[in-house]
């Protein structure tokens, strides 16, 4: 029980985590290398074969700079998902 209680305080005083400001969001979208970002600001796309080759498994040559900070921006923008 105590182990319990002990739990419930610590969970209790933990702050939840922060989110980015959409001010903060808008600014790190222009910076992804080769992203095209729609007009309502709501999606990220990139140009066939940009990334890989039409049927490929593994990034062209390059794109693994392009990925790169793509995979930084999803992994500090939670809230993000990829469709």
């Amino acid at each position: 029980k105590i182990c319990w209680l002990l739990l419930l305080l610590l969970t209790a005083c933990a702050t939840p985590p922060g989110e980015a400001p959409i001010e903060t969001v808008g600014e790190q979208v222009p910076l992804l290398p080769g992203a095209m970002v729609s007009a309502d600001g709501l999606q990220i796309s990139y140009p066939d074969n940009t990334l890989f080759a039409e049927g490929s498994v593994l990034p062209l040559p390059g794109g693994m700079s392009v990925l790169d900070p793509l995979i930084d921006f999803l992994m500090t923008n939670r809230d993000f998902t990829v469709a």
